[in-house]
């Protein structure tokens, strides 16, 4: 074990580890000295797969198992793998033999693999100088999916890996998302720190066809209805606002009939866990319902025509007239709590006609969009006058940083503005401070936490402290 080896990070990849070996030993050259000293001729580290982990353990005093299961993300395949293709896959990390893991795992046939970059969070990259004084590679952030940091809502920065050198995460500005980025990026993490929970492959596509019934996505022999199916995953992929090149591929797999089809009559290949990770959270919304149904399902019941499976919960009847009426997808949606694309799907079923609106924004559309998200027009007020979805606005609103910037500012600037004006109308009609605070608790309290130089010179003077309790002689 070498002297100067630091200790791992939370979450924290083998190849960081290593970047951070040779900053703390000063080793003359990466390639010359530190890669050597792993059994590796100059050839760039691998990050997700490392080669390197048998000449890693003996010089960091860590042991394979513990490099296997807590510093790469194997255990992100694991459910979607079947226990051979694991075993083979812990195998090959163990004895160095990776030249034939991607390909073995269904990445190569897939398309998707991690690619030649290094994802980071800038908001964790701040806090880790602050906590530990470096930053780091985290596993979750390389994880195929993963767009967002759901810690803190952003969207993870990437940084391309072009030749063989030190690289650590970098300080820079982060950039919000929306919702659908962060429950997806979350169930992709939940999934992934789930090691205790034992799958079955077999049992996998029972669990999906009993979700697909619950949805009336099944038909009364048991086939999929296909078409509805793949309404929903496009549905889904058109909200997400981060769309990296795995999503892209998704999506075209999707228009060309190759996906989900892959995962019901494909079942004896290996499949990106992407694939089942999407089809995931289209179905279910979260890993841990995912479990759940998944504990408690057997083989599927007989198919039926879908109506009364979830009616008791949910009164369709009441969205189907609301849709009738005028409102939106996302109004009715919201009215009988249920989703925007479960309501879809189940009025194409009952040939209800559904106003979808444009899934495209032309560039004419995206100025008028882009001046009224300048002024600080509410995002939902831009969709209803122009006819669009609020996603649709957001995803406009995702490519200028710097407006979403400029927005908080106005919306905090709005509420100073309106805060104030209600402080003042009631500076009239009350004369000790404690009086306004309790007359306009929410208002007070606001300034006094962001406002407070204005507030205490627009208050009255404070009354002495020795004479605002005034005792009854005895």
């Amino acid at each position: 074990m070498h002297p100067l080896f630091p200790k791992p990070m939370p979450d924290e990849t083998v190849f960081s580890l290593l970047c951070r070996f040779h900053l703390l030993s000063a080793q003359g050259s990466f390639k010359a000295n530190t890669l050597k000293m792993m059994g590796m001729n100059a050839s760039r580290p691998s990050n997700e797969l490392p080669s390197f982990l048998p000449a890693f353990s003996k010089v960091s005093g860590i042991s394979i198992n513990q490099l296997i299961h807590k510093l790469t993300s194997v255990h992100y395949y694991e459910p979607f793998v079947s226990k051979t293709s694991f075993q083979a896959l812990v195998s090959g990390l163990a004895n160095g033999n990776t030249s034939s893991l991607q390909s073995k795992l269904g990445m190569v046939a897939n398309r998707m693999m991690q690619g030649q970059s290094l994802r980071f969070c800038p908001q964790c990259a701040t806090e880790d100088i602050e906590k530990y004084g470096i930053t780091y590679w985290r596993i979750t952030h390389q994880l195929v999916g993963a767009t967002v940091c759901s810690e803190h809502h952003c969207q993870l920065d990437g940084v391309p890996r072009k030749s063989v050198k030190v690289m650590l995460p970098s300080q820079c500005s982060q950039v919000e998302c929306n919702d659908v980025d962060c429950d997806l990026t979350q169930l992709i993490f939940d999934e992934f720190h789930d090691s205790g929970f034992s799958y079955c492959l077999n049992k996998l596509r029972s669990c999906y066809e009993q979700q697909l019934n619950l949805l009336g996505l099944l038909t009364a022999s048991g086939r999929i209805r296909q078409k509805l199916l793949k309404s929903l995953l496009s549905d889904r992929l058109s909200q997400l606002t981060v769309t990296s090149k795995s999503y892209r591929l998704l999506s075209s797999e999707c228009r060309h009939g190759r996906y989900p089809e892959c995962l019901f009559y494909l079942e004896h290949c290996n499949h990106q866990p992407l694939k089942h990770l999407f089809l995931i959270f289209s179905l279910f919304g979260s890993w841990r319902a995912f479990k759940g149904s998944f504990k408690s399902s057997n083989k599927v019941c007989k198919p039926v025509e879908p109506s009364t499976n979830i009616e008791n919960a949910i009164e369709w009847g009441t969205g189907f007239d609301l849709l009738n009426e005028g409102q939106s997808l996302r109004q009715a949606a919201t009215a009988i709590g249920t989703t925007v694309s479960t309501l879809k799907i189940k009025a194409q079923q009952k040939g209800i006609p559904v106003d979808t609106r444009p899934s495209k924004v032309f560039e004419d559309t995206q100025r008028t969009i882009w001046r009224k998200l300048f002024i600080g027009t509410d995002c939902k007020k831009i969709a209803l006058t122009m006819t669009l979805s609020v996603g649709a606005v957001e995803k406009v609103l995702s490519r200028y940083p710097e407006l979403v910037r400029l927005r908080k500012k106005i919306r905090y600037f709005n509420k100073r503005q309106q805060h104030r004006q209600n402080l003042t109308n009631l500076l009239h009609k009350f004369k000790t401070r404690n009086e306004i605070k309790t007359a306009l608790s929410g208002s007070y309290m606001w300034l006094y936490k962001h406002d407070k130089k204005w507030l205490y010179e627009s208050l009255p003077e404070a009354i002495p402290r020795q004479q605002r309790y005034s005792r009854k002689e005895k």
